[in-house]
């Protein structure tokens, strides 16, 4: 179960590693895909929800931002930066 409070804490943690970038402060992906769950979770007054109503990404980000080195992970690079970087 993810309760309310540990999706706070794994977005908190997420966007101070990959803060909002660009004139329009986009959102890194994985702080866009909790904040979505989150935003879900709201809506329908959720306390807490369970792991497996997770899509795949969702649940990976999840992972990420709750193991122990989550406060040192990054993101892998926006879709905008991977662009920039091809010839």
């Amino acid at each position: 179960m993810i309760s309310l409070q540990q999706l706070e804490l794994a977005i908190n943690s997420a966007r101070q590693a990959n803060p909002s970038q660009g004139a329009d402060a986009q959102l890194s992906p994985d702080v866009a895909l909790l904040a979505g769950l989150y935003g879900r979770m709201i809506f329908y007054r959720l306390k807490a929800l369970p792991l497996s109503s997770l899509s795949q990404h969702e649940f990976e980000a999840w992972s990420r931002w709750t193991s122990p080195h989550a406060a040192q992970t990054q993101n892998p690079p926006y879709p905008a930066d991977q662009a920039s970087d091809k010839p």
